[in-house]
């Protein structure tokens, strides 16, 4: 038999007092948060009395709030075996087998609690979490219904219900349970945050900041709620409002790799890339396996241009995740930059293997085959940049041509990306022509007149909107025609100058002797890839060396402020900034093309004018140029009077200009 005294446990006042009264006085502890007081009372009452179940229990509840769970897990286990009817014992083993990562005896336990004693809440609720934990969310609100059924007013199950209610994509639904858990708990700070995250996801920021705001009056030395505000700021682009909150939640908890982290995100939006990177190598160092964390550093340092580097971060980002999608697609990219074709084609492979329905990838798997002349497989790829997001094409309900007879009904032809891309395939129209159909082509304004001047009567501005029955974007074209480099459309001049144009500058030119180049460095800076094919016009020096070459610029715009910059360096003819006001767009360009000995420019509209008109021109590409000029070749198929010259590394415009100087001393002379 067990004595029901204890000797000496209560001080020397009380030297006798019975287990009740220290049983009583250990939940007092317990309940008081005093945890270590309590447990050493649980523990006497063991010692007097192994066999006493609930001091066993709540021994082991100790055990399991003060993290040593495996050793709850046995105390509870004892107790039930001494009372196996208890179904709070039941309850808390299942909270201390889910706590250690034991979800399947987690699950029984709840169960078994459930089965002792079906009208209590508490039980469902932590098999609701246990449900989470296994990712069945379905189970999981279902569990949550049965505990507020039970206990309307249970915050903790309503909170929980809001989880649930966002993962399954009920947002309303889970905002009302936020509301409903705040009702009850005005000042429950976890709900809080996670109502003012689901508000940021909204976009209902006032509303969100308002949450955000009683949180951190409730927690003000909280880190991450500090960083909630911080998304709060980015998920309104405000990076530059969004950086404190990071530099003050890390103030809070230095060791917060979630927080530099989205620091670093911040600083990258704001092209701090330097300080960027230092925070995602932080991030990485206190946890890594961040996967996305990897990624961006990738992308920082791609955006600084350590394409290496960027590589092997996200290579290790691939280690993580062997499915991370964007990771594979920045290495398809960069490679393809790189000029390693079969390695980005391996890579937008493995992407589709994951993911077919990737526009992206399926856009950049045509250009790199395009590029590579495989034009069958890339035209069929080609057609997905039309299911890119704010890819500049009009959404029209009219069918898609497919090359059949129309009989009689109206093709429209809209012009899409950008205006070299226009001068270049308008020479499908007459192929359409020729099918006996006669076509509205709708284009940009400023080529409208160079159009019309050149014989194509049925272009028409894009801010028109005639009626008609069928459409074809003009890029389809090579694809709707089968297109190969047997069959190209090539026979130029397919654009012309006017003549009294002509004439003209042919006057006003006369008094330039030598051989007179014109000259073009420079594209729109909004172009994507701008960077790559616009050049400076410093570059273009060794060509003014080439005896009896005179240099004209053909620069409108952009990058005509770069001719101060060679004053008394090297000599290029200004010809005024009135080309092209008068006469329109690309007018007196042409006119003025006409009357030149050679072009030479970037790969910007005017190689497009220059080739359309058959006049003799130099295009100037980069190390993994445009897809339309093919690999490994000097000419283009597409226009016949083009000569190319491409980089040999990455930004080598020096070899190229060099290579250009040689060839037009031979021919000037």
């Amino acid at each position: 038999m067990y004595s029901d005294t204890i000797h000496g446990s209560l001080g020397r006042r009380n030297r006798m007092t019975t287990i009740s009264d220290v049983f009583q006085a250990a939940v007092r502890h317990h309940q008081a948060g005093h945890l270590q007081s309590a447990a050493e009372l649980y523990q006497q009452i063991l010692d007097a009395n192994p066999r006493h179940a609930q001091a066993m229990h709540l021994l082991g509840v100790v055990a399991h709030q003060s993290g040593q769970h495996e050793s709850a897990i046995s105390l509870i286990s004892g107790a039930i075996r001494l009372e196996s009817s208890q179904a709070i014992f039941h309850s808390n083993l299942g909270e201390a087998y889910r706590a250690a990562g034991r979800l399947t005896e987690a699950k029984t336990s709840h169960l078994r609690a459930i089965q002792l004693q079906p009208h209590l809440p508490q039980p469902y609720y932590n098999l609701a979490l246990v449900h989470q934990a296994l990712d069945d969310w379905t189970a999981a609100q279902d569990c949550c219904r049965h505990a507020l059924a039970l206990k309307p007013d249970y915050a903790e199950a309503h909170h929980l219900m809001g989880n649930i209610l966002r993962k399954l994509g009920d947002l309303a639904g889970a905002r009302a349970s936020y509301e409903r858990a705040l009702a009850i708990q005005p000042r429950n700070a976890d709900t809080l945050v996670n109502l003012a995250s689901l508000l940021v996801n909204a976009k209902e920021f006032p509303t969100a900041a308002a949450y955000l705001e009683r949180a951190l009056q409730i927690r003000p030395n909280s880190a991450e709620y500090h960083g909630y505000f911080g998304d709060l700021k980015s998920g309104q682009s405000d990076w530059v409002g969004a950086i404190p909150w990071f530099e003050k939640s890390l103030a809070l908890d230095p060791n917060s790799a979630n927080a530099e982290s989205h620091l670093g995100i911040a600083l990258q939006a704001e092209k701090r890339l330097d300080e960027a990177i230092a925070h995602y190598r932080k991030a990485l160092s206190l946890k890594p396996d961040l996967v996305d964390v990897q990624y961006n550093l990738g992308v920082a340092l791609e955006s600084l241009g350590n394409r290496a580097e960027a590589i092997e971060q996200f290579h290790r980002a691939l280690e993580i995740d062997p499915h991370y999608v964007a990771a594979l697609t920045n290495l398809g990219a960069i490679t393809q930059e790189l000029g390693e074709y079969v390695e980005a084609l391996g890579y937008y492979d493995r992407v589709l293997e994951i993911t077919n329905d990737d526009a992206k990838v399926h856009f950049n798997r045509a250009l790199v085959l395009l590029r590579q002349g495989k034009f069958a497989e890339g035209w069929r790829e080609y057609e997905s940049r039309l299911l890119l997001p704010n890819y500049p094409v009009q959404v029209l309900p009219q069918p898609l041509w497919d090359g059949s007879d129309l009989g009689g009904k109206t093709l429209l032809i809209h012009a899409e990306q950008g205006l070299g891309d226009a001068l270049h395939f308008i020479r499908y129209v007459r192929l359409v022509e020729q099918r006996g159909i006669r076509p509205l082509v709708q284009v940009h304004a400023p080529v409208l007149e160079l159009l019309r001047t050149s014989g194509f009567d049925t272009t028409i501005s894009s801010k028109e909107n005639p009626p008609f029955d069928c459409q074809a974007p003009m890029m389809s074209l090579p694809g709707i025609f089968a297109t190969t480099l047997e069959n190209m459309p090539a026979e130029v001049p397919y654009l012309r100058a006017k003549d009294a144009l002509i004439d003209a500058w042919k006057e006003r030119l006369a008094d330039i002797g030598g051989f007179k180049v014109g000259i073009c460095w420079k594209g729109s800076s909004t172009h994507k890839g701008d960077r790559a094919r616009s050049i400076p016009l410093m570059a273009f020096e060794p060509l003014a060396r080439v005896p009896g070459v005179q240099l004209i610029s053909l620069q409108k715009y952009e990058g005509v402020e770069q001719l101060a910059e060679i004053e008394g360096r090297f000599s290029v003819i200004d010809l005024g900034a009135d080309i092209d006001e008068a006469a329109g767009p690309f007018m007196d360009t042409a006119a003025i093309m006409k009357n030149l000995d050679l072009v030479i420019t970037s790969d910007t509209a005017t190689a497009h004018l220059a080739g359309a008109l058959g006049v003799p021109v130099w295009v100037a590409t980069g190390f993994s140029p445009e897809w339309r000029w093919l690999l490994n070749r000097e000419d283009s198929p597409w226009y016949p009077t083009m000569r190319l010259f491409r980089q040999a590394s990455p930004t080598d415009w020096r070899g190229v200009f060099e290579r250009m100087a040689e060839e037009l001393a031979s021919r000037a002379s």
